[in-house]
């Protein structure tokens, strides 16, 4: 039995999001429910036909978090969940001043200093 929650070859998805700045996950034929990174069985009907889906590279910052203990990186820093402009929601890096975070601020995919981030729409033609 394959489980919902296994996903298959995550660390390939993140890679073509840092490599060439697509998000590629799957989407159920059946009902709809899109996933990143990909899964082989939909977490919503449990149905096994899914099919490679490339989303969008911008949306809205749903909501975020400044992060100022570290061990892995410099701090501080800031993560975030991002409502993708076709629906799916992602947990992403936001390289976006603290200072100038809001909920509901139009964001876009772009390489960054520490490699794929969202950026601030408005400051990031």
């Amino acid at each position: 039995m394959v489980e919902p929650w296994i996903e298959t070859n995550p660390h390939e998805s993140v890679a073509l999001v840092r490599r060439e700045g697509r998000i590629v996950g799957s989407c159920c034929v059946e009902c709809g429910q899109a996933a990143f990174p990909p899964v082989r069985v939909c977490r919503n009907c449990r149905a096994s036909n899914l099919e490679e889906r490339t989303f969008a590279d911008h949306g809205n910052l749903y909501s975020y978090t400044v992060v100022h203990v570290s061990s892995a990186r410099a701090v501080p820093y800031a993560v975030g969940y991002v409502d993708l402009a076709d629906g799916l929601r992602v947990l992403g890096d936001l390289d976006i001043s603290p200072d100038a975070l809001a909920c509901d601020t139009q964001v876009r995919l772009r390489n960054g200093p520490t490699g794929w981030a969202f950026h601030s729409s408005e400051t990031n033609p």
